[in-house]
Protein backbone atom coordinates (compact mmCIF):
# COMPACT_ATOMS: atom_id res chain seq x y z
CA UNK A 1 0.00 0.00 0.00
CA UNK A 2 1.24 3.53 -0.87
CA UNK A 3 0.49 6.70 1.26
CA UNK A 4 0.52 10.21 0.26
CA UNK A 5 -0.45 13.82 2.11
CA UNK A 6 -3.38 13.32 -0.81
CA UNK A 7 -5.87 10.99 -1.15
CA UNK A 8 -4.83 8.58 -4.54
CA UNK A 9 -6.46 9.01 -7.31
CA UNK A 10 -6.16 5.59 -9.63
CA UNK A 11 -3.97 2.70 -9.11
CA UNK A 12 -2.70 0.88 -11.70
CA UNK A 13 -0.97 -2.71 -11.84
CA UNK A 14 2.72 -2.90 -12.75
CA UNK A 15 3.37 -4.42 -16.20
CA UNK A 16 6.23 -5.48 -18.52
CA UNK A 17 5.77 -2.90 -20.24
CA UNK A 18 6.40 -0.13 -16.92
CA UNK A 19 9.79 1.46 -16.04
CA UNK A 20 9.19 -0.17 -12.55
CA UNK A 21 9.59 -3.84 -14.09
CA UNK A 22 13.21 -4.15 -12.48
CA UNK A 23 11.76 -3.52 -9.26
CA UNK A 24 8.90 -5.66 -9.17
CA UNK A 25 11.12 -8.08 -10.24
CA UNK A 26 13.36 -7.51 -7.34
CA UNK A 27 10.59 -7.88 -5.03
CA UNK A 28 9.67 -11.08 -6.01
CA UNK A 29 6.03 -10.60 -7.49
CA UNK A 30 3.54 -8.50 -9.10
CA UNK A 31 2.59 -5.01 -7.15
CA UNK A 32 0.22 -1.56 -7.70
CA UNK A 33 1.22 1.73 -8.54
CA UNK A 34 -1.09 4.46 -6.97
CA UNK A 35 -0.82 7.74 -8.33
CA UNK A 36 -1.77 10.98 -6.47
CA UNK A 37 -2.64 14.81 -7.19
CA UNK A 38 -0.96 15.95 -4.70
CA UNK A 39 -0.99 20.46 -4.52
CA UNK A 40 2.55 21.91 -4.82
CA UNK A 41 4.71 21.65 -2.00
CA UNK A 42 8.02 22.87 -0.57
CA UNK A 43 10.34 19.55 -0.94
CA UNK A 44 10.81 19.83 2.79
CA UNK A 45 6.74 19.23 3.35
CA UNK A 46 6.91 16.40 0.30
CA UNK A 47 6.43 12.42 2.10
CA UNK A 48 5.16 9.30 1.15
CA UNK A 49 5.42 6.20 2.92
CA UNK A 50 5.65 2.23 1.13
CA UNK A 51 4.79 -1.02 3.23
CA UNK A 52 2.58 -3.54 3.74
CA UNK A 53 0.18 -1.90 5.68
CA UNK A 54 -3.36 -2.19 7.07
CA UNK A 55 -5.43 0.85 7.63
CA UNK A 56 -8.63 1.97 10.06
CA UNK A 57 -10.16 5.00 8.93
CA UNK A 58 -12.78 7.35 10.42
CA UNK A 59 -14.68 10.54 9.58
CA UNK A 60 -14.97 13.48 11.76
CA UNK A 61 -17.26 16.45 11.54
CA UNK A 62 -15.37 17.95 8.57
CA UNK A 63 -12.36 15.23 8.09
CA UNK A 64 -11.51 11.84 6.82
CA UNK A 65 -8.84 10.21 9.18
CA UNK A 66 -7.12 7.46 8.51
CA UNK A 67 -4.17 5.26 10.57
CA UNK A 68 -2.21 2.83 9.11
CA UNK A 69 0.09 -0.36 10.43
CA UNK A 70 1.26 -3.34 10.01
CA UNK A 71 -1.02 -6.50 10.09
CA UNK A 72 -0.04 -7.40 13.67
CA UNK A 73 0.16 -3.62 14.88
CA UNK A 74 -3.32 -2.48 13.41
CA UNK A 75 -5.19 -3.60 16.70
CA UNK A 76 -2.92 -1.06 18.79
CA UNK A 77 -4.40 2.14 16.61
CA UNK A 78 -8.21 2.54 17.60
CA UNK A 79 -7.40 4.72 20.44
CA UNK A 80 -5.14 7.37 17.49
CA UNK A 81 -7.80 7.20 15.62
CA UNK A 82 -10.32 8.30 18.08
CA UNK A 83 -8.47 10.79 19.68
CA UNK A 84 -7.30 12.46 16.05
CA UNK A 85 -11.63 12.33 15.12
CA UNK A 86 -12.20 14.46 18.50
CA UNK A 87 -9.35 16.58 18.59
CA UNK A 88 -9.90 17.26 14.87
CA UNK A 89 -13.67 18.37 15.79
CA UNK A 90 -12.22 20.58 18.59
CA UNK A 91 -9.77 22.68 16.57
CA UNK A 92 -12.83 22.82 14.14
CA UNK A 93 -15.39 23.99 16.99
CA UNK A 94 -13.07 25.81 19.13
CA UNK A 95 -11.23 27.81 16.64
CA UNK A 96 -13.91 27.92 13.98
CA UNK A 97 -11.73 26.44 11.19
CA UNK A 98 -11.33 24.00 9.22
CA UNK A 99 -8.03 22.28 7.42
CA UNK A 100 -10.61 20.19 5.29
CA UNK A 101 -9.46 22.65 2.52
CA UNK A 102 -5.83 22.59 2.75
CA UNK A 103 -5.71 18.60 3.79
CA UNK A 104 -8.26 17.14 2.38
CA UNK A 105 -7.49 13.81 4.10
CA UNK A 106 -5.34 13.30 7.32
CA UNK A 107 -2.97 9.86 7.64
CA UNK A 108 -1.34 8.83 10.39
CA UNK A 109 1.85 6.99 9.41
CA UNK A 110 4.08 4.29 12.82
CA UNK A 111 7.62 5.15 11.58
CA UNK A 112 10.60 3.54 13.38
CA UNK A 113 12.72 6.48 14.48
CA UNK A 114 10.72 8.89 14.46
CA UNK A 115 9.71 11.11 17.43
CA UNK A 116 6.61 13.22 15.28
CA UNK A 117 6.61 14.36 12.08
CA UNK A 118 3.96 16.27 10.37
CA UNK A 119 3.51 17.26 6.53
CA UNK A 120 0.31 19.10 4.66
CA UNK A 121 -2.01 15.65 5.74
CA UNK A 122 0.05 12.93 6.42
CA UNK A 123 1.68 12.65 10.18
CA UNK A 124 4.62 10.05 11.63
CA UNK A 125 5.22 9.00 14.55
CA UNK A 126 7.01 6.48 16.34
CA UNK A 127 5.03 3.35 17.29
CA UNK A 128 5.78 4.38 21.19
CA UNK A 129 4.05 7.89 20.32
CA UNK A 130 0.81 6.13 18.35
CA UNK A 131 0.32 1.98 20.09
CA UNK A 132 -2.34 1.75 23.07
CA UNK A 133 -4.03 -1.25 23.72
CA UNK A 134 -7.09 0.00 26.58
CA UNK A 135 -6.68 -2.14 29.65
CA UNK A 136 -3.29 -3.66 27.67
CA UNK A 137 -1.13 -0.78 27.98
CA UNK A 138 0.04 1.92 30.76
CA UNK A 139 -2.14 4.31 31.45
CA UNK A 140 0.23 7.17 31.11
CA UNK A 141 0.87 5.76 27.16
CA UNK A 142 -2.92 6.53 26.86
CA UNK A 143 -2.07 10.63 27.37
CA UNK A 144 1.29 10.63 25.64
CA UNK A 145 -0.02 9.37 22.50
CA UNK A 146 -2.86 11.90 22.78
CA UNK A 147 -0.86 14.69 23.24
CA UNK A 148 1.33 13.64 20.73
CA UNK A 149 -1.35 13.48 18.58
CA UNK A 150 -2.60 16.97 19.30
CA UNK A 151 0.45 18.54 19.23
CA UNK A 152 0.92 16.91 15.39
CA UNK A 153 -2.60 18.54 14.53
CA UNK A 154 -2.19 21.82 15.64
CA UNK A 155 1.16 21.89 14.07
CA UNK A 156 -1.00 21.58 10.66
CA UNK A 157 -3.24 24.42 12.17
CA UNK A 158 -0.36 26.52 12.46
CA UNK A 159 1.09 25.85 9.08
CA UNK A 160 -2.01 26.09 7.06
CA UNK A 161 -2.59 29.57 9.02
CA UNK A 162 0.89 30.92 8.07
CA UNK A 163 0.68 31.67 4.88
Amino acid sequence: MAVSNSPGQRTSDVNSESILRPLRDGLGGSFRVTKFDTPALPIHAFAFAIGRFRQKTKNSTQHTVTVYARDSDIGMTQHALDRSVEILDHINTYLNYSLKSAHPKIGIVPAPNVGGYSTPGLIFLSEANLFYQDGKSPAELEEKVTFELAYQLAKLVKNKKKK
